[in-house]
């Protein structure tokens, strides 16, 4: 899917355009909605509510940050002409969580909506911000301090993968101070990972798939270890793409 921003009325003189539209989702400066053009290009469309104020700082930043970011991971912008390639700084997200990856038909993800992204200065691992993310995937750190890092988007990673897994959203009722998502499935290691996996995934055609618990407490573990309390104590992107690949492996052998 292409992803194409638009000022609200740049929206009103391209929705001749449009064959078909469907709400994706609501976020705190606007709304994502899926659009099909008339040639049969698949895009996502985000309108800005201009009457916040911090709706169209939101829009700068993300521009920003788009504009120095090409990869098949991230959804790719379409017409805007000042989103020239540039240096790439690390890239601080901010805001993962699964209503801000989309899947095409490979089931393949994309990740958009870079609206509180942060390009972080050379040399520089960390930077403060004042505008928070989504309670529940945020970092310790970046709820409490407002300290934001490439270790934090690790965290939020951590998250969605034992909700992907689980099914469980963090903010589940089910969920109070004292129990988070994290501390459930931590409770379950190792020998009641089954109770807490998404039965849909423990059966494949009908057929139980008992041979994959190994595979389920891999995973588990690394979600774990990515969303550790302390950010010096949580792996980086490479030993996370390292530990996947192995799991792949381990489940393509199966």
């Amino acid at each position: 899917m292409e992803h194409r921003l638009f000022s609200y009325q740049e929206l009103c003189n391209a929705t001749n355009n449009f064959c078909e539209a469907n709400l994706i989702g609501v976020g705190g400066f606007g709304a994502v909605y899926k659009g099909i053009l008339s040639d049969g290009t698949n895009v996502a469309v985000k309108i800005l509510n201009l009457q916040l104020e911090e709706a169209s700082k939101s829009f700068e930043a993300e521009c920003k940050v788009l504009r120095t970011v090409r990869h098949r991971n991230l959804v790719k912008v379409i017409t805007l002409e000042y989103l020239h390639q540039g240096q790439l700084g690390p890239v601080v997200y901010c805001d993962l969580k699964p209503g801000n990856v989309l899947l095409d038909e490979d089931m393949v993800a994309h990740v958009g909506d870079f609206g509180i992204a942060k390009i972080l200065a050379k040399n520089k691992t960390a930077t403060q911000t004042e505008t928070l993310g989504t309670v529940g995937y945020i970092a310790p750190e970046y709820g409490s301090e407002g300290r934001v890092s490439t270790k934090g988007d690790i965290y939020s990673y951590g998250i969605m993968l034992l909700e992907t897994f689980t099914r469980k959203n963090p903010r589940n009722e089910i969920f109070i101070e004292e129990l988070s998502l994290r501390q459930w499935v931590n409770a379950s290691l190792p020998q009641k990972i089954i109770e807490v996996i998404d039965r849909g995934l423990l059966t494949v055609g009908g057929v139980e798939m008992s041979s994959t618990q190994g595979i389920f407490v891999s995973i588990i573990e690394l979600g774990l270890e990515c969303s550790r309390e302390l950010p010096e104590e949580r792996n980086d992107i490479k030993e996370v793409v390292a530990k996947l690949d192995k799991i792949k492996l381990q489940l393509l052998s199966n």
